[in-house]
């Protein structure tokens, strides 16, 4: 058990958890609070994560200022699912629902043939209902599949959606459990809302 390994109360578990519901729903963690343990290891970052959130994608799009890494996500997805440019932008920036359905469909195309990036951003759309017909559990179903692939960001995901029973049944110890996994994945997210956790 996660909560026995880490030395955990019931409430001090509920606490961090809270905290890290907090911080990825709410982008709210504070940058110079984090302690990153793979810096901190002096390990290479060999993060497998696919990049910024949806969110963070639509504020680079919308100011112009596209970091390379959610331009090459952008590009990778584009390249191997026939999805215009134009549609991406059109769907994220306006949710434009003709634009978000073209794009789902690639996206689903895209997964069908396995392509991990594609996956990850139509198990995403299926979540949110963008583009397509919300579907949580089919959304935690695509999440449990890719981290079981190694997609670090997977299982980041898969662990908010145990910590807040979307697609499952509510967990706090399943929660707790792929949030570790995405950590020991290089997750820099994932280890930061676990140096929150209180140590005893």
């Amino acid at each position: 058990m996660i909560k026995m390994a880490l030395n955990l109360t019931e409430a001090g578990m509920k606490k961090f958890l809270f905290l890290a519901l907090f911080c990825a729903l709410a982008a709210n963690c504070d940058e110079s609070a984090r302690v990153d343990k793979i810096s901190a290891a002096g390990k290479a970052d060999k993060t497998t994560s696919i990049g910024e959130t949806a969110a963070q994608n639509a504020h680079f799009l919308k100011s112009g200022e596209a970091s390379a890494g959610s331009q090459s996500s952008a590009d990778a997805v584009i390249q191997t699912d026939g999805i215009s440019r134009a549609d991406l932008q059109s769907c994220i920036v306006k949710s434009d629902e003709g634009s978000c359905e073209r794009v789902a469909r690639g996206l689903k195309s895209g997964c069908e043939r396995k392509d991990q990036l594609s996956c990850f951003f139509y198990a995403d759309a299926l979540g949110r209902g963008l583009g397509v017909e919300k579907d949580v559990v089919a959304s935690f179903e695509l999440f449990r599949e890719q981290c079981d692939a190694g997609s670090s960001e997977a299982c980041y995901e898969l662990s908010v959606k145990y910590l807040q029973g979307i697609g499952t049944s509510q967990s706090f110890e399943l929660s707790g459990q792929a949030l570790d996994r995405a950590c020991k994945m290089h997750n820099k997210r994932a280890c930061a809302v676990l140096d929150l956790l209180p140590k005893n």
